[in-house]
């Protein structure tokens, strides 16, 4: 696969995606299609900025399953790592929603070969709990993580705790929390704010020498969407992360979307 950044081939994929966004793309017979391009851009202390550029596309149905996939290129390190992505919501029965999420690094280098995600979610009133569970492949073994999570909902008010257990190649148990509060603004405006605190797990240098190391992170994000023009989305990351003993970071991400 690619091991440097391919600029020729993001081109292509906007040409195409741009191609399909046009005015005349949307159509009320056919099911809603969503394209979506994004930049993130962290600096980071001791260590190159982190760069990633993703490409994706999704269909939803009209019972609410949707499926999906993206083309991501991850820079860190001085190196550049493609994936390819595939995920999708599915709708088995009533009050019952399993999401499902899978990335693949065909020759990594700065992250890992494989991740598997699944989240199952149960929807009752105001309140939604969930449960989900994550593995990541590494050259060093496998990380797995358990997340149970609560969402509450309240007019224009969306509030979300969760809790990540994480049980590394070391065979050790880490714990970390995270917070979030969203709330619609205006007609056309959502924005969100969180914080979350614990040891994180990560594929830390570049080839040959790495290795999965424990940081202790505190961060805090912010985000706004925009929805003004029909079928366009804007939206806008910011984050900041203290981590100990190194790779602190900040930074912003920027992604548009059409639907068609």
């Amino acid at each position: 696969m690619f091991r440097q950044f391919d600029p020729s081939l993001h081109l292509l994929i906007a040409l195409l995606c741009l191609g399909a966004l046009t005015p005349g793309g949307i159509k009320a017979q056919q099911p809603p299609w969503q394209a979506q391009m994004g930049l993130q851009a962290l600096s980071v202390s001791g260590s190159q900025d982190w760069l990633e550029l993703r490409e994706a596309i999704s269909r939803l149905w009209p019972r609410g399953d949707r499926a999906g996939g993206a083309l991501v290129e991850t820079r860190r390190f001085g190196h550049w790592d493609q994936s390819v992505e595939l995920r999708g919501t599915l709708h088995p029965r009533h009050r019952l929603y399993l999401e499902l999420e899978g990335r693949w690094t065909p020759d990594a280098t700065i992250l890992e070969t494989a991740m598997l995600h699944a989240t199952v979610s149960v929807p009752t009133g105001h309140f939604v709990p969930a449960l989900g569970y994550e593995v990541k492949s590494y050259p060093q073994g496998a990380v797995h993580q358990l997340s149970p999570r609560l969402d509450w909902y309240e007019g224009r008010w969306f509030l979300r705790g969760e809790a990540r257990f994480t049980r590394n190649t070391f065979g050790t148990i880490n714990f970390a929390g995270i917070a979030r509060a969203q709330a619609d603004i205006a007609p056309d405006w959502q924005a969100w704010i969180g914080v979350a605190a614990g040891n994180e797990d990560f594929l830390v240098g570049a080839p040959p020498i790495q290795s999965v190391r424990t940081l202790r992170t505190r961060s805090a994000y912010a985000g706004a969407q925009w929805t003004g023009l029909p079928g366009w989305t804007l939206r806008l990351d910011v984050v900041g992360v203290h981590s100990e003993p190194r790779l602190s970071r900040a930074g912003a991400a920027l992604s548009v979307a059409r639907s068609f």
